[in-house]
């Protein structure tokens, strides 16, 4: 399986929770992570590909009038995922996310004919979680 996330600095500090919620629930061959810099504190795993977005000049150029945008650099870099990426298939997930299953299900979902394909958002609201530190 192979997982894309997009993390800001300000996120940094959350990121092992959705990391170890996804790694020990799913056997991940490759996670593309994008941050804002080379910077991630507590964030170790052979799996993980840091991309630092401030280095990426290939397909985007920053300072071009396209990207005086409203939407944020890390939406942009979700747009280019398959420019950026040489991998045919690539799930994309919020780090923002708690993944309290195995998603071999919507990994293994036919996408023929799709260039992409979404899922609705599953809130738990009031639920209470149990985490362990890493």
């Amino acid at each position: 399986m192979i997982i894309a996330m997009c993390c800001t600095k300000n996120w940094y500090k959350y990121l092992p929770t959705v990391l170890y919620s996804l790694f020990k629930n799913n056997k991940v061959d490759k996670l593309y992570l994008f941050t804002e810099d080379d910077n991630v504190p507590n964030v170790s795993n052979k799996a993980i590909r840091f991309i630092n977005t401030n280095k990426i000049e290939e397909y985007i150029n920053w300072k071009s009038p396209n990207y005086n945008t409203r939407y944020t650099r890390m939406t942009l870099i979700r747009c280019y995922l398959s420019k950026l990426l040489e991998d045919s298939k690539v799930l994309y997930i919020d780090t923002d996310t708690i993944i309290d299953g195995n998603l071999d299900k919507l990994w293994n979902t036919n996408l023929d004919n799709y260039a992409v394909a979404g899922v609705k958002e599953k809130r738990r609201m009031g639920q209470t979680f149990k985490f362990k530190r890493l």
